[in-house]
């Protein structure tokens, strides 16, 4: 069923734009599940477009580890908080030190993402992070 909000004086479905590379981890499915409208596209910056502000990168732990060491990140990061005014950072795994990187380096790193403005998420899967979306969806439409 979908899930209607009042905006203004018309009914609305919440809406997202997923990047073509987000099919596999199935959380595009899981958002339409969830009532929410999901376009597929290639997007400039992040996997997900939410509302016309926010942007979200979904990584998991040992991704974004493999990102950091790689040194790709950093301009991802970029690109992500020159082109949004709200950046989200989801990091999806149960345990964020699932990787090469020291439990000082990794949460050295989510400080500096927040020191820089970007929100970060912790997901546990993709159920949950699509969850994370629909609410970051809702919020970013409420507050404008």
């Amino acid at each position: 069923m979908s899930r209607l909000r009042v905006l203004g004086n018309c009914f609305d479905v919440l809406r997202v734009v997923a990047d073509i590379h987000e099919r596999a981890s199935g959380v595009p499915r899981l958002l339409g599940e969830l009532g929410v409208a999901v376009e597929t596209r290639r997007l400039w910056a992040g996997d997900y477009e939410v509302g016309e502000r926010a942007i979200v990168e979904r990584k998991t732990v040992r991704g974004l580890h493999a990102a950091i060491i790689q040194g790709t990140f950093w301009p991802q990061l970029g690109q992500l908080r020159a082109g949004a005014r709200f950046t989200y950072v989801l990091i999806e795994g149960k345990d964020l030190d699932d990787g090469p990187l020291t439990e000082v380096a990794i949460r050295g790193v989510c400080v500096a993402f927040m020191d820089l403005g970007v929100h970060v998420v912790r997901s546990t899967g993709p159920k949950d992070f699509a969850l994370w979306l629909q609410r970051i969806g809702d919020r970013r439409t409420q507050v404008r």
